[in-house]
């Protein structure tokens, strides 16, 4: 027998559109700064040793920005955003939002929701549970959810309102000290002081998909002279239901402190949680506390800057201890909590530890800083075991905790012989370090089972967990050769290693399946799990395709892992790929999405990638994947993209928060982006991921026999879910209970049939249920 707890009609949209209010006050930053660092090291270290870091940082999330009942009102609730100084009251009607600047201002703006299709709004329900708020009214829900990214608005439809003309149209009212304004191209909003016109409030951008994964074109607009907002979707053509998928939006746009001519601010970046890493390999100062000297040529710098909020800020100018003219500091980063590696790949001394006596060339060489609080001080200068001229130690680097991984794309040595013999110019290394307290010890010696001459093995490098992947742009063989056949110049190959026991093992030898001559392959890597992600940045087909069409329009290629083989699973291409974009250049992966930059992209700042009117200003494009298929979500652009800035040089993604490096952008202080006052001095942008919204469960069927329950809820497509469930409501609460995993159908809502009998659940009528996103 089914019992039918709650049922959607089979003929219901789901249309949610997100959108995020951020307020961007340092308020309070000492004492925030304070609570952060008490006791940090020793405490994260623990939890994360244990694995209960990541449950624990979420309930105290869930403490700090839940949503509570105004004491006596049931229809009343509150909640506070400490990282953005947001107090939010909530009632039948909408939103009521006080804050509070850094000059001590207090502004209030009230949102009530007026109207959806020609439906005027009536008050409705107040519920919330968590983080979240909803309005219930017949049909349509308006819901808020307390982050620490912000404050998120959405509203689900359950059918399409009655409208006049072919948009849908949902109108909201705006009361109070603030006025809104609307950028030109509708995806962004900032609320203002009705007087004087300063930022208080960001409401950012918004984006539709239908069922099929189509996206729908969608804007806002303000009206009454900024006391109204109007949501506009274009679904006449749509098939139902619709969602929203949050994208990338750009948070920050960073300079260095002491920005100047040719510094090549960007030359490198790499993320780990809250803070970034940016190298500028072309910056002068010679000395390690005096950024301004200049008394130096090239020797290379590297910045730290740290979010608090969604504002970052420089907390540190690295340099080694030996800067010396043409080191190029900084060619290279990487980072992973508390360390940072930096890249010096023309550094000349010759030894282990520091002896600075410049005696081979380009040798390299690898800086290691640590953080103490705020303070980052040099732990270890590393070198190569041999250390060679011209070897580049240094050209790539890929760090993940204790372990570091050290390319030397210009290492002499063949196959077999060991570091000494010098017998295959150019054929490349890679080094693995371990780290045992303080003392980083060189590991292994990595080298390609077919090294030859001019390979580049080590040209880029990356690990995650036990497998490290080594790009060599100049390997030689063709798709099909098994790497002996020397028939495709230049065109590339990839190398996977694992660790067994204490031995590193190659473990595949990649190759594009369309492998030509020049193409690069190997140019750039990535890894994340069992997923590899490989640019061949001179790569020439339109699609993918052997036709070599688009010279050096460049392209990207995912191989997946399956037990110990590697496949070639897609190759991903820009929507508007030219000749010469060099799409490929760098690549970057993390929790399923992946950017991949062009830096020779030729679209300007305003356009959709095909006006080609800003030569080389470079572009990102991100991908997501749904089931086997990757697909494009974003084409991101520099809000100032000029002529020549090479956008895209380098990028790298964790979690949410992708970092992208524009080496040759020309402004002169973050006030003024577009005044080209200082040619290449660099700069980066910080580009955004928010939440997800939280799936909704909108089906329950019960089946008594066998125990068991199909669940529907509102999803993503690509996004991965899991389903927690039990009858004790405390084992419920703690997040105890049986995870399953599931994979979005890419409808919009994904139906899953789970097996009950593990809980034994026979004779009892009460059951928890959610749905988590993972």
């Amino acid at each position: 027998m089914k019992t039918n707890l709650r049922k959607i009609h089979s003929s219901s949209l789901f249309f949610a559109i997100w959108v995020l209010f951020f307020h961007t006050s340092n308020l309070f930053s000492e004492q925030l700064q304070e609570q952060q660092f008490f006791a940090k090291e020793k405490a994260i270290e623990h939890l994360r040793s244990t694995k209960q870091y990541k449950s624990l940082n979420e309930a105290v999330q869930v403490a700090r920005y839940s949503v509570r009942e105004l004491k006596g009102h049931s229809q009343e609730a509150w909640a506070q955003n400490f990282q953005h100084n947001l107090n939010a009251t909530f009632d039948s009607e909408g939103l009521h939002l006080k804050v509070q600047t850094e000059s001590g201002k207090l502004y209030q703006s009230n949102w009530r929701l007026k109207s959806a299709g020609e439906s005027q709004i009536a008050p409705g329900e107040l519920r919330h549970n968590g983080q979240r708020v909803e309005i219930v009214r017949s049909g349509l829900r308006e819901w808020f959810v307390n982050r620490p990214t912000g404050l998120e608005h959405g509203f689900t439809l359950a059918h399409r309102p009655a409208t006049a003309g072919e948009q849908l149209r949902l109108i909201i009212a705006l009361g109070g000290d603030l006025k809104i304004a609307v950028s030109k191209d509708g995806q962004r909003a900032k609320l203002r002081d009705q007087t004087t016109g300063t930022k208080v409030l960001d409401y950012d951008k918004l984006r539709v998909w239908d069922a099929t994964g189509k996206e729908l074109p969608a804007q806002m607009a303000s009206a009454k002279n900024g006391a109204e907002l109007q949501l506009e979707i274009e679904d006449t053509h749509a098939r139902y239901p619709l969602t929203i998928d949050p994208t990338f939006t750009q948070q920050a746009f960073l300079k260095a402190s002491n920005a100047e001519e040719r510094d090549s601010f960007g030359s490198s970046v790499a993320v780990s949680g809250d803070t970034v890493v940016i190298g500028a390999t072309q910056e002068d100062s010679n000395a390690i506390n005096d950024p301004s000297n200049n008394s130096g040529f090239s020797t290379g710098a590297a910045y730290v800057f740290v979010r608090n909020g969604p504002t970052w800020t420089e907390q540190a100018y690295l340099k080694a201890q030996n800067p010396n003219d043409f080191d190029e500091f900084g060619n290279s980063v990487a980072i992973s909590g508390d360390t940072i590696a930096v890249g010096v790949s023309a550094e000349d001394s010759s030894a282990l530890g520091g002896s600075f006596d410049n005696s081979i060339p380009n040798s390299g060489a690898v800086v290691i800083f640590v953080r103490d609080g705020t303070t980052w001080n040099q732990q270890a200068f590393l070198k190569a075991n041999q250390p060679g001229d011209s070897d580049r130690f240094g050209a790539s680097l890929a760090l993940s905790g204790n372990r570091l991984v050290v390319g030397a794309d210009q290492e002499d040595s063949n196959a077999t012989g060991g570091e000494t013999n010098n017998d295959a110019t150019f054929a490349g290394a890679a080094y693995v370090f371990e780290r045992s307290g303080e003392t980083w010890t060189q590991q292994a010696f990595l080298k390609a089972s077919n090294a030859e001459r001019f390979d580049r093995f080590g040209s880029s490098v990356a690990i995650s967990e036990d497998t490290i992947v080594i790009g060599a742009r100049d390997e030689e063989s063709s798709a099909n050769g098994g790497g002996d056949d020397n028939s495709e110049r230049d065109s590339g190959a990839a190398y996977v290693f694992v660790l067994d026991g204490t031995e590193w093992i190659e473990q595949a030898f990649l190759k594009a399946d369309n492998a030509d001559a020049d193409d690069e392959f190997g140019a750039s890597v990535a890894i994340s799990g069992d997923t590899i992600v490989v640019g061949a940045s001179l790569e020439d087909s339109e699609s993918g395709g052997a036709d070599n069409s688009i010279s050096n329009a460049g392209a990207a290629y995912v191989f997946v892992r399956n037990g110990t083989a590697w496949s070639q699973q897609a190759i991903l291409k820009g929507n508007n790929t030219e000749g010469n974009d060099r799409f490929g250049t760098t690549v970057t992966i993390s929790e399923g999405i992946i950017a991949v930059g062009a830096d020779r992209e030729d679209g300007s700042a305003t356009g959709d990638g095909t006006d080609n009117s800003a030569s080389s200003s470079g572009a990102v494009y991100t991908f997501r994947r749904s089931g086997t298929i990757w697909s494009q979500r974003d084409y991101l652009k520099a809000s100032n993209a000029e002529e020549g800035d090479n956008f895209g040089g380098a990028v790298s993604l964790s979690g949410g928060t992708l970092i992208i490096g524009a080496i040759d952008e020309a402004s002169s202080t973050v006030d003024d982006p577009d005044n080209n006052d200082e040619s290449d001095s660099g700069a980066a942008y910080i580009f955004q991921l928010p939440e997800s919204p939280d799936p909704q469960i909108t089906a329950i069927e019960v089946e008594s026999s066998p125990n068991t329950v199909t669940l529907t809820w509102s999803s993503i497509p690509g996004a991965t879910y899991r389903v927690d469930y039990s009858q004790d409501l405390l084992v419920w609460m703690e997040n105890l209970a049986f995870g399953i995993p599931h994979d979005s159908n890419g409808s919009g809502f994904t139906s899953q049939e789970i097996n009950l009998e593990e809980t034994d659940l026979t004779g009892t009528e009460r059951l928890f249920l959610r749905v988590v996103e993972e």
